[in-house]
């Protein structure tokens, strides 16, 4: 962040601006021109998050737009990593989420910044639940190290349509670190659907169909084989996330409830809710309704292919 500091005074100074450097920050007259500020009424940071905002006319320009102005070139990757990180601090402080160890059975207390993006084959040898870091990579997945406020976990940016951030589910990789998953209390779920931000991307093989699962990890394993995957966060209400389908241009919907009751219901209800506006059929899974694990979890790539294959050749 240094550089762009050095260049954002050099601009205050041929501007003949007066600011003064406090290190990260830097107070200055406001830069923009429709105000005449005569005293330092505004600032700019320089720390993990670089924006710059002026108190008084409220002139904002947010990291990818202060970048910009500043003549750099924008990384996706480090504003994508300021922004979870502004997440977790928001979460934090409202003690919304609060992680328990099996060990001590009390809250983590440490805050550190750990975070690697995406999920490298030296972290899962090669894959994790069938799902391969290339896949993790295509949902914006990023992993905690055990040190971290969460402990280690998959952290999966939870975004609608519109590539607007929302929350985040982070998901355990440890059965001594639970809850199992975490997710803030404000991400209000009924307004979109999990990874319906990639639907339509060109590496989708079929974009007029979507595979609508139960859970995260279920539609993981479509996006795996390149097929449009989403999840509905159980069952909920709908009625709001119609649109993006409409607009993705979807014409047929796939359910991907477990084998179990809790997977019956899902398929049952959605079924009722979606059928007035699309064609709707189901998955055919291969396991038995006793069967206590996520249904696509163990399938090996070949075996969940040919059940693609035969769920979609059925009229």
């Amino acid at each position: 962040m240094e550089d762009y500091k050095e260049k954002f005074i050099e601009h205050l100074e041929s501007n003949d601006l007066k600011y003064i450097d406090r290190g990260s920050k830097v107070s200055c007259c406001c830069i923009n021109s429709q105000h005449q500020d005569s005293t330092p009424s505004a600032f700019a940071k320089f720390d993990d998050n670089i924006f710059y905002h002026c108190s008084v006319c409220g002139y904002h320009l947010s990291t990818e737009n202060f970048i910009s102005f500043l003549g750099g070139k924008v990384d996706n990757t480090v504003l994508f990593r300021n922004k979870m990180n502004k997440l977790f601090k928001e979460f934090k402080e409202k003690r919304e989420l609060k992680v328990v160890t099996s060990e001590n059975n009390s809250e983590q207390d440490s805050w550190k910044n750990s975070i690697f993006l995406p999920p490298k084959h030296r972290d899962f040898k090669q894959s994790y639940r069938g799902i391969s870091p290339e896949t993790f990579e295509k949902v914006n997945c990023f992993i905690t190290n055990l040190e971290h406020y969460y402990k280690k976990r998959l952290i999966f940016p939870l975004y609608d349509y519109k590539n607007n951030l929302k929350g985040f589910d982070a998901v355990s990789t440890s059965k001594d670190i639970f809850p199992k998953v975490l997710r803030s209390k404000s991400c209000e779920t009924t307004s979109f659907f999990g990874f319906e931000n990639i639907l339509g991307k060109d590496y989708f093989k079929r974009k007029d169909i979507v595979f609508i699962s139960e859970g995260l990890f279920s539609a993981l394993s479509f996006i795996e084989l390149n097929y449009q995957g989403i999840f509905n966060f159980g069952v909920a209400s709908i009625e709001d996330k119609l649109e993006v389908l409409y607009n993705k241009g979807i014409k047929e919907i796939y359910l991907v409830g477990d084998k179990d009751e809790a997977g019956f219901k899902f398929n049952s209800e959605m079924y009722h809710l979606l059928k007035k506006s699309f064609k709707v059929k189901f998955f055919k899974h291969p396991f038995l309704a006793d069967e206590k694990s996520d249904s696509n979890d163990y399938l090996k790539k070949n075996e969940l292919q040919k059940l693609i294959d035969k769920t979609l050749s059925i009229i």
